[in-house]
């Protein structure tokens, strides 16, 4: 992942081995893109003043720029492993079925939210499960734009995880708490694609895995905690990078820092 934060500038991006997307943020610019048949103004380009604007970029390919005004973006390149199995599964055509959004503006509310929530949680090293999940749902918002929602879900269908396989998901999570498990491992443990995974998790129980597996470390958190066991510590055990960011998680679940928690506890 990369940011632009410039005005008025040209310049050229080499060609990638990942699908690519770049994000408006804020500011308003207008751009044009070459990617070797002259410089061109994608179709809706007006849309690209707008925060949540997006213009896709095929791998391979090299992109010329030039953009006047004022320009807040960031530049996702999606994992080849993780988005190639994710498309291949709720798309008919793959990866090739997203390639028809490149040559227009895409415009989607929820992506500059999940970009930068990367982007911000690269500050605390969120975990590979978090960036996991955060990509197979731009993923899937841009497979609906390129095919089209009704046709995206009837491909995927809305069937629940087995009890079966979601204990197997629970005891998965439980047992990796601690470390920083990709979506792909834990997918895995339940004999089901990455994404057949996502939506099978929340039909069954109304929550994303990554909830779910917050949910968890915060409950054997507090067990920690009202040990006496240093906070530092604490996050290191339920899978947290770094204290700042095991305390800014705990305090949107609880209401209270962990150690205000734990000052009440012992009251």
């Amino acid at each position: 992942m990369a940011r632009l934060r410039m005005a008025d500038f040209e310049t050229v991006h080499p060609a990638q081995p990942q699908l690519t997307l770049s994000i408006l943020l804020r500011g308003k610019s207008r751009s044009w893109r070459d990617i070797g048949e002259g410089y061109r103004i994608p179709k809706g380009a007006e849309a690209f003043r707008h925060r949540g604007a997006g213009i896709l970029t095929a791998h391979g390919t090299a992109v010329g720029w030039r953009v006047e005004g004022q320009h807040d973006c960031l530049i996702v390149a999606f994992p080849v492993q993780t988005s190639g199995a994710i498309l291949e599964e709720i798309l008919p055509h793959g990866a090739g079925a997203l390639y028809r959004l490149a040559d227009r503006v895409v415009r989607d509310p929820l992506l500059p939210v999940l970009a930068q929530d990367i982007w911000d949680g690269a500050r605390d090293r969120i975990g590979a499960f978090e960036a996991d999940y955060a990509i197979a749902l731009m993923l899937a918002r841009l497979a609906r734009q390129a095919s089209g929602t009704d046709a995206v879900e009837a491909r995927l269908g809305k069937e629940r995880l087995s009890p079966a396989n979601l204990r197997r998901a629970m005891e998965f999570l439980r047992a990796h708490v601690a470390s920083d498990p990709s979506l792909n491992e834990i997918a895995a443990a339940t004999g089901l694609s990455p994404f057949h995974f996502l939506r099978g998790f929340k039909a069954a129980t109304g929550m994303t895995p990554f909830q779910s597996l917050r949910n968890l470390r915060i409950e054997i958190a507090c067990d920690l905690l009202s040990t006496g066991m240093p906070i530092a510590q604490v996050a290191l055990e339920v899978g947290f990078k770094s204290q700042s960011h095991f305390g800014a998680v705990f305090r949107r679940a609880i209401g209270q820092t962990p150690a205000s928690w734990r000052g009440d506890l012992r009251a």
